[in-house]
């Protein structure tokens, strides 16, 4: 297959499945990742592998407030984070919005949750993986 062909025809995932993800596999694939173009070819990026169940249950509840701002948004029929139209929901209407248990289900059931750190002074991509098991 052709390199464009690939680039036009992959989707993006939205769904996981909870099959192990080694980390010979993830690091090969970070590994490989590092080399794709940024800017002024810095790669300035360290990455986190969370695995721990955790940190995970703490990613997800620290994700809650973020998501009941789109939801209030979505609902409301905004573009969430536009940066050019003000929000019309008010702070009440966003505290007030029920973000559903499913949404945090992939943070939780995934073979691994990456966290990513830009800097523009990085030499060299690192990567740092969770040591405590789920």
């Amino acid at each position: 297959m052709e390199l464009y062909d690939v680039m036009r025809t992959t989707g993006a995932v939205r769904r996981f499945t909870d099959d192990p993800l080694p980390d010979d596999v993830l690091e090969r694939i970070l590994d490989n990742a590092r080399f794709a173009p940024s800017g002024g070819n810095r790669q300035g990026a360290h990455v986190i592998v969370v695995r721990d169940r955790a940190t995970r249950e703490a990613i997800v509840d620290l994700s809650v407030t973020g998501a009941r701002r789109y939801l209030a948004q979505t609902e409301n029929g905004e573009g969430p984070w536009n940066p050019v139209q003000p929000m019309r929901v008010s702070a009440e209407e966003v505290a007030a919005t029920e973000v559903p248990p499913y949404l945090g289900d992939p943070v939780l059931t995934a073979g691994a949750v990456l966290g990513c750190a830009l800097t523009s002074t990085c030499a060299r991509p690192s990567i740092s993986t969770s040591t405590e098991s789920d």
